[in-house]
């Protein structure tokens, strides 16, 4: 078997291929159209007889490898992420159309192929009363997310922004404006009752357009798509289908307007809370109210139960309350770097990235989007300490392909750090949602990226936070015979107290740890969606966070070169586990969780685990799916490979993962978590291995069973987070 992602880094590739065409014409004329980068494999022929020959030019222009070791940044290509030119030379009068076919499949297309794989190119030249000249060509596409770019320095598609108005322009201008029309379906998969067809005119049209059924016996017999409300034919008692939203189909693109901006610099620090950006905007409603409701439409409020505006029972933090917590849209965009010189801090908020492709995000801070969890109540509305009343995370990924963090800083946030679900685009279902230029087979890279958790800092926001509440605690338990509890009473955090932990106890042991990391695949959507999904965590630092390293649904995960260390929380978990039977008898909305947990992986997902360094983890292994039968997934079942890896200190044993055959890897407790479920995954379907165009440098820590080396020597010399220089990695989507 072929390791997983192992392969030599591209070469320097450069060719041309040249076919003799016999047109009566004159002097040759120049076509142009579009081909990714690729190696010519053999040189095309032709047996045309030749009346006057004239040469048919195509030039594949070169990648350029840095070999370059004198940084500790990883060798990469400098592949730009486009396709590529390619110059046609035909005769006067011939027309030349390039198709292309990948190996495997059946059909041509003239759509320039943007994902891995090998292709044949066949390119038909015609002129008028001859029989037309076809050349077939070879072709390796061999691309990974490596873009430069620096081509942008000094254009208008460069946009330094210093505040949120620039911020959020920008961010606007790099959106491509496009349409995704529907075309035929390639793949039925059934169909399912649509209600209130006759509620309306406006419900009856749409429904018929898209396409609707009546059922006889076993067949389906579409109604007209020109047939009119006004029809009496069709009445409300009917029962009517439309074709399953999981029915594969086509969709053409067509762009209405170009994107502006490929490159946005945050030069400073900014605060994106929502009522801080509202301040901020407000202004424009009297001198520009098109900008307003421009600039408006980038974020929405991430508090849409208004729970942090204290209209219920929920305690909402002083702070927090006056800043707010923003959701910052970056939607609709292909090609586009967000990136800042000097590590800016962004706090307050989070991004939401959907319909996306080649999205990168670079040397950013991002902190400050969590609030202690309590309620005012004797009879709270929400599970306290389960932190679910507030989605906030710093990424949540949707219907994207190709999305790079790297070298990012992370705080702590309320709900998980990085989120990703359903890069799928091919149904009737998610059509709408496809990015421009998307071929749903890549997805999210994180690379190089500080996972910090909270901070003990005193000036921190965390700190003054905890000890606000601290010091109302302080006048309950003076006072316990005549306290009146008010929106400054944190009941669950005044039973934590009274139960026996101190102020320590609960700011190390709950405030300070994140609890949610990654979750990758969302249990409600369907698996045709989340098989899919494909994400890599490489080369990052991960520091007491307590589950979810990562969780991953239905797709497959490749985590490599990451050390987690969470020993400081690991200390209280005893403490903590030795009062929850007392704080939840004294109410049983209180949960006081003390999660240590790392992979979790259930519904059909696959998780490739090497050279990883786990300290302080109960259970390194986790599958807490149940089976989902409208969601159409196979199997509750996950599956998992562990090579050269340190599972932690667990009770004091370690135990080392260094396998030849990775298939005799450690093997789960749990019936429905083994080795045996683990399988390569690519565009959804499995595979006996899994290749990329880049060598993956794996730090070894383990060899022959023994502990050989450390991450923590690995990550003295390559730096974790937001870096204050301005490299040559900036610009380039470098990763091992």
């Amino acid at each position: 078997m072929k390791k997983i992602l192992k392969l030599a880094a591209l070469s320097a590739l450069s060719a041309s291929f040249i076919a003799l065409l016999a047109c009566n014409g004159n002097q040759p004329a120049q076509t142009s159209t579009v081909v990714p980068t690729s190696t010519p494999t053999s040189a095309p022929t032709s047996n045309q007889p030749a009346a006057k020959v004239e040469d048919i030019v195509i030039d594949l222009p070169s990648i350029d490898v840095d070999d370059s070791e004198e940084s500790n940044e990883p060798v990469k290509t400098e592949y730009t992420g486009e396709p590529i030119s390619v110059n046609i030379n035909v005769p006067e009068g011939c027309t030349a159309v390039i198709e292309y076919k990948k190996k495997g499949t059946d059909e041509y297309t003239t759509t320039p192929p943007s994902d891995l794989g090998e292709y044949e190119i066949r390119i038909t030249v015609s002129k008028e009363g001859m029989e037309p000249v076809i050349v077939k060509q070879d072709i390796e596409i061999a691309i990974d997310l490596v873009k430069d770019y620096s081509k942008y320095k000094n254009t208008n598609s460069y946009a330094k922004v210093t505040n949120v108005e620039e911020f959020l322009t920008a961010l606007y201008s790099a959106r491509t404006k496009y349409t995704n029309v529907l075309g035929e379906i390639t793949e039925p998969a059934g169909y399912v009752v649509r209600n209130n067809v006759r509620k309306n005119e406006t419900n009856w049209t749409s429904a018929i357009t898209k396409g609707l059924y009546l059922k006889d016996g076993d067949n389906y017999n579409k109604i007209p798509a020109d047939t009119p409300f006004s029809d009496t034919t069709y009445t409300a008692d009917m029962t009517y289908y439309e074709d399953s939203p999981l029915s594969k189909v086509s969709y053409t693109q067509t762009v209405t307007e170009a994107a502006t901006v490929k490159v946005i610099e945050i030069a400073t620090d900014l605060d994106l809370g929502y009522n801080r950006i509202m301040e901020y905007l407000n202004p424009l409603k009297d001198s520009d109210l098109d900008k307003y409701n421009l600039l408006t439409g980038m974020f929405e409020n991430w508090d849409k139960s208004n729970r942090l505006k204290g209209s219920t029972d929920v305690y909402a933090d002083p702070d927090l309350q006056e800043a707010g917590i923003s959701k910052v849209k970056v939607e609709n965009t292909t090609d586009l770097l967000i990136y800042s010189k000097n590590g800016a801090k962004l706090t307050h908020c989070g991004f939401n990235v959907s319909s996306c492709k080649d999205v990168q995000f670079k040397n950013l801070d991002m902190d400050e989007i969590w609030m202690w969890e309590d309620s005012t109540s004797a009879s709270p509305t929400i599970k306290v300490g389960d932190y679910d009343s507030f989605g906030w995370a710093y990424f949540k990924v949707s219907f994207s392909d190709n999305i790079l963090i790297d070298h990012c800083s992370f705080g702590k946030s309320f709900d998980g750090q990085i989120d990703y679900s359903n890069p799928c685009y091919s149904t009737i279902g998610t059509y709408q949602k496809a990015p421009y230029g998307a071929t749903g087979s890549n997805g999210l890279k994180v690379t190089y990226c500080d996972f910090k958790a909270g901070s003990d800092d005193h000036n921190g926001y965390l700190y003054k936070m905890m000890d606000r509440i601290e010091q109302e605690y302080q006048i309950y338990a003076a006072n316990k015979s005549w306290y009146t509890y008010s929106n400054k009473s944190c009941r669950y955090y005044f039973t934590l107290r009274d139960a026996g932990l101190s102020f320590d106890d609960v700011l190390y042991g709950i405030a300070i740890p994140q609890k949610k990391a990654f979750l990758w695949g969302d249990s409600g959507d369907s698996y045709e969606y989340n098989k899919y999904l494909t994400a890599t965590l490489a080369n990052c630092t991960i520091k007491n966070i307590e589950d979810r390293l990562p969780k991953v649904r239905g797709g497959m995960a490749y985590v490599y070169n990451v050390l987690v260390d969470n020993t400081e929380y690991y200390e209280y978990v005893p403490k903590l586990k030795a009062k929850q039977t007392t704080v939840q008898n004294a109410n049983s909305k209180y949960k006081l969780g003390a999660v240590s947990q790392g992979l979790v992986i259930g519904l059909d997902a696959s998780v490739y685990l090497e050279s990883v360094e786990y300290k302080g983890i109960s259970s390194y292994l986790k599958n807490n799916d149940s089976a989902a039968p409208d969601k159409q997934y196979p199997t509750v079942n996950g599956g998992y490979m562990i090579v050269n890896s340190i599972l932690g200190t667990k009770h004091g044993s370690t135990d080392i993962e260094n396998n030849d055959d990775p298939f005799t890897s450690l093997n789960s407790t749990t019936s429905t978590l083994s080795t045996e479920y683990f399988a390569f995954k690519e565009n959804g379907e499995k595979i006996e291995s899994l290749e990329l165009p880049i060598e993956i440098k794996a730090y070894e820590i383990v060899k022959d069973g023994e502990i050989v080396g450390s991450l923590e020597d690995y990550f003295a010399k390559v730096p974790t987070g937001v870096i204050v220089l301005e490299q040559k990695w900036i610009f380039n989507s470098l990763y091992e």
